[in-house]
């Protein structure tokens, strides 16, 4: 992916590119500090291994995948997101986006939007069909934006998940590209 800059609507510049090797700690923090959180991830902990990191960002790389991440001109990481296109000749024509990752500090002022068009734009040039994700239906505002980015329900899997002692869906959607 080649570097580029996102003007947010708040007016604040982020670069999204691949992060290099030496940003993958920082990387690490943004997703560890939404683990954390409890509420946005089926994990229930993350730590931080170096080699692992790599190799899961060069496994999306090229046309089998794809990772931007958003820094601010000091460089601070504030979110990424990640594709993986189907491994298998019968899922190839799909693409599963998982994760979408916005530091906390960050959340509502147009990150997630840069990172999910940069995702719809990769999908697209690759040639895929179908671009899906999962999310919490007890999350709304990633709802709101996957929606407003054209993904549809695709799916639904009752109380899938148990957070702080509520059952919460799991949810499927779809981004469907012309075919």
């Amino acid at each position: 992916m080649v570097s580029r800059k996102a003007l947010l609507p708040d007016g604040t510049a982020v670069v999204l590119r691949r992060p290099k090797d030496a940003e993958l700690r920082a990387i690490g923090k943004v997703f560890a500090e939404a683990v954390r959180e409890g509420v946005y991830f089926g994990t229930d902990h993350y730590r931080f291994d170096m080699a692992d990191e790599r190799a899961w960002v060069r496994a999306r790389a090229g046309r089998r995948g794809m990772m931007a991440a958003a820094f601010r001109p000091s460089g601070e990481c504030v979110g990424f997101v990640a594709v993986e296109r189907g491994r298998r000749k019968k899922n190839q024509h799909t693409a599963f986006l998982d994760p979408l990752v916005v530091s906390r500090a960050h959340r509502r002022r147009g990150v997630g939007r840069a990172l999910m068009l940069e995702a719809v734009s990769w999908a697209r040039a690759q040639g895929i069909e179908k671009l899906w994700l999962g999310v919490f239906a007890s999350n709304r505002r990633a709802i709101a934006l996957y929606r407003s980015l054209g993904f549809e329900p695709d799916g639904r899997q009752r109380r899938q998940f148990k957070i702080k002692g509520r059952y919460v869906d799991g949810l499927n959607m779809a981004l469907f590209f012309k075919r």
